[in-house]
């Protein structure tokens, strides 16, 4: 069962890497084809728990959209993967996902000397968010393209770690 979302996460990890954008119909398959699995082996109620993680982690991640911190590809992506996995196991993924993103994030800004003024981006993102309450993008479309952390590859390689520590079931 944990190959098909790891299979599901390569698809997501190409498309991201390839077009900086992951496709609807990919979330959608890996929401359906987890709660279809669970409704086949476990019935309604399954599913049903299932799903309403999805909503759950969905509400949750939705204020990172709302503020134009994260794409919406990334959240409906991080919100299907409870179809699959466990509370506890999809915290391990994400888990590692955002950790090595943020290693990766740090590494690139240092390397284009880099860090001290996408803090200072930040800061003024969150005080002019608090002053005017507009949420104006976090960087603007001319941005360098090495400034857009694509998640899909990190989801994959968190659930790589996940399965290689023994994560399989």
């Amino acid at each position: 069962m944990k190959w098909i979302l790891h299979a599901f996460l390569t698809a997501v990890c190409l498309c991201d890497f390839r077009d900086g954008k992951i496709p609807n119909c990919l979330s959608v398959m890996i929401l359906l084809s987890g709660c279809g699995y669970l409704f086949m082996t476990g019935g309604i109620v399954s599913a049903g728990k299932a799903l309403a993680a999805c909503c759950l982690v969905l509400l949750a991640f939705y204020p990172l959209f709302w503020l134009r911190m994260m794409g919406a590809g990334d959240i409906k992506v991080i919100s299907a993967i409870p179809a699959f996995l466990s509370s506890r196991e999809w915290f391990q993924v994400v888990g590692c996902a955002f950790v090595l993103a943020g290693i990766w994030s740090v590494y690139s800004m240092v390397r284009r000397k880099a860090l001290k003024e996408r803090f200072a981006c930040f800061f003024s993102y969150v005080q002019g968010l608090l002053e005017t309450g507009m949420r104006t993008p976090y960087s603007s479309l001319e941005a360098d393209s090495w400034e857009v952390l694509r998640i899909g590859p990190f989801l994959w390689a968190g659930m790589t770690v996940f399965l290689m520590r023994g994560g399989i079931g």
